[in-house]
């Protein structure tokens, strides 16, 4: 489940076994999270794995997009 900051309408819970509905958490955590709740809930080995899967803002996968290419995790 998670906070009302970040997941402000439905759905509030996710089933982390089921691949879209971690797409989605991911999603709503990396667009709407603090830094704090990115920490908190973002696995970068996770991340990665997604990275392609996912509907990001432009500004949020540009700016997570130069962060993982700094760090040699994505291409």
């Amino acid at each position: 489940m998670l906070p009302a900051h970040i997941a402000w309408s439905f759905p509030y819970e996710y089933d982390l076994d089921d691949r879209k509905q971690l797409r989605y958490a991911y999603e709503r955590v990396m667009t709407e999270g603090l830094d704090d709740d990115v920490l908190f809930y973002i696995d970068l080995d996770v991340l990665i794995k997604l990275w392609d899967e996912l509907w990001l803002s432009p500004h949020v996968r540009d700016a997570w997009s130069v962060w993982l290419r700094r760090r040699h995790l994505i291409d």
